[in-house]
């Protein structure tokens, strides 16, 4: 239940279903894993949408004992909807979180309506959409849900608000005021943010590639918001040559400056795909959803042995 100073009093009932699998292979000494998660609202229904992760985390289990070693250096690659949304969700959606601005830690601030990204790039925050993981009728402060655009055609256009960042920056809340529970404060926080799709298709993207990678999933990784640098551990790749899968990877990982790689995203795929998960900030976590489609980027750095 939430009941504001602006008279506004909203009761709420939802239910989260949510679950990790990880799948373990070994084979003499060596061991790999994969793992993969589902997260939607609803009951133990929506649990019929997750048949078949577990033989996709068994399958890759088994496929890295195959692996070798990725090599190192700046390939062209694609990115899969999962990296995907962990890049646009943790690289560069917490440097738009209003309070981040005001704080200073975002390099963000000041920047409004100037270019992030190649004119490809659409990147918006929607929690009105429903099932979907981070999906809220209105915030914590009572503020009712709406997409807000924040990246169009490259171009910075918006910040995601709360009550109180709003108000210092004479702007109206988009809906953002999210708290983990009743006993802490509202925060600004992301909802289910994600790269729009653009008119490219897998295949179209392999064509483009004669040495690349093909990267999939993600494991972990950190971010520097203040730089906006970030290094993501990727579950695995796939070696591409002339358009074809090779040889799959492990071990590999990208690194940049996030602004840099935003602009050199030159293909984007036609479907979007979010996944689900817990945001943490401030000793608070919350449900969110993040994805995009497959990305085709340009001259990515990767590390690798």
């Amino acid at each position: 239940m939430i009941y504001n100073n602006f008279n506004r009093f909203v009761r709420i009932k939802n239910s989260w279903v949510y679950f990790i699998l990880q799948a373990i292979a070994r084979e003499g000494h060596r061991q790999e894993g994969y793992h993969v998660s589902h997260g939607k609202i609803g009951g133990y229904e929506t649990l019929e949408e997750a048949r078949g992760l577990g033989k996709i985390a068994a399958d890759s289990s088994l496929e890295l004992l195959k692996s070798k070693l990725a090599p190192g250096g700046t390939f062209d690659i694609i990115m899969d909807p999962l990296l995907t949304g962990t890049f646009v969700h943790e690289a560069f959606g917490h440097t738009v979180e209003a309070d981040s601005i005001l704080s200073g830690e975002s390099i963000l601030a000041g920047k409004l309506n100037s270019k992030v990204g190649s004119n490809l790039v659409n990147i918006v925050d929607d929690p009105t959409l429903e099932n979907r993981f981070g999906y809220i009728p209105v915030d914590c402060e009572g503020t009712p849900s709406s997409p807000t655009q924040i990246v169009q055609n490259g171009e910075l256009v918006g910040f995601l608000h709360s009550l109180e960042s709003a108000s210092k920056m004479g702007v109206s809340p988009s809906g953002n005021g999210r708290a983990g529970g009743f006993s802490v404060l509202p925060q600004v926080r992301m909802t289910n943010t994600y790269l729009e799709a653009g008119d490219s298709n897998l295949d179209e993207m392999m064509a483009e590639i004669q040495n690349g990678l093909l990267c999939v999933n993600w494991k972990y990784g950190y971010v520097d918001p203040i730089e906006v640098t970030h290094q993501f551990k990727m579950a695995k790749a796939y070696k591409i040559e002339h358009g074809e899968k090779t040889q799959v990877y492990r071990d590999a990982a990208i690194s940049g400056l996030t602004l840099d790689v935003l602009q050199r995203i030159t293909l984007i795929g036609n479907k979007i795909d979010l996944d689900a998960g817990y945001c943490g900030k401030g000793g608070q976590h919350v449900p969110v959803g993040s994805g995009g489609p497959f990305v085709f980027i340009k001259d990515m750095i990767i590390g690798g042995q």
